[in-house]
Formats: C-alpha cells, sequence, structure tokens
C-alpha cells in the first residue's frame, strides 16, 4: 500500500500562489491529501525541500519526493499522470 500526498508551499504577496491554491483545491475534490505550507510562517519546511520559489508544489509517496515544481503551478493533468 503507498500514501501519495500534495504540499503547496505559497507566501502572502505571491501573484502565482492563487492559481496554485485552486489546484490544490482541485486536488482535494478529487480526495487527495494537500497540505498548504506558508513559506514566510514555517521557513524551515522550505528549507528542507530547497526550496526558493513560490508557489512550490511537491508530490511525495510514502514521504519520498516524486516530482517538485518551482516557481510554477502544473496543470491538474500533469499532476494526475503521477498521482
Amino acid at each position: 500500500m503507498f500514501f501519495l500526498s500534495v504540499k503547496i508551499f505559497i507566501q502572502p504577496g505571491c501573484p502565482k500562489c492563487p492559481k496554485a491554491k485552486i489546484l490544490g483545491k482541485k486536488l482535494e475534490e478529487k480526495g487527495f491529501k494537500v497540505e498548504y505550507i506558508d513559506v514566510k510562517e514555517n521557513p524551515e519546511s522550505a528549507a528542507k525541500y530547497l526550496l526558493l520559489a513560490t508557489p512550490s508544489i511537491i508530490v511525495e509517496e510514502n514521504g519520498n519526493v516524486k516530482k517538485t515544481w518551482a516557481g510554477t503551478t502544473p496543470a491538474l493533468e500533469e499532476i494526475e499522470k503521477i498521482l
């Protein structure tokens, strides 16, 4: 059995972050676990993944990074191929 999760790293004032949040809501509607992380409030999480841009989206399988997008929001279909 495997466990997939999506982490979306955002920050206040980021012009691209609203699009990432919309993607996250669509994934939640499809039943996927999505975690939203504000890098201003939780900088150690961004540092853990060596992220330098927002939004950043990470797909993990059993705690291991499967795919990362930094500074951009992929299409829903692109993520669904991985999930």
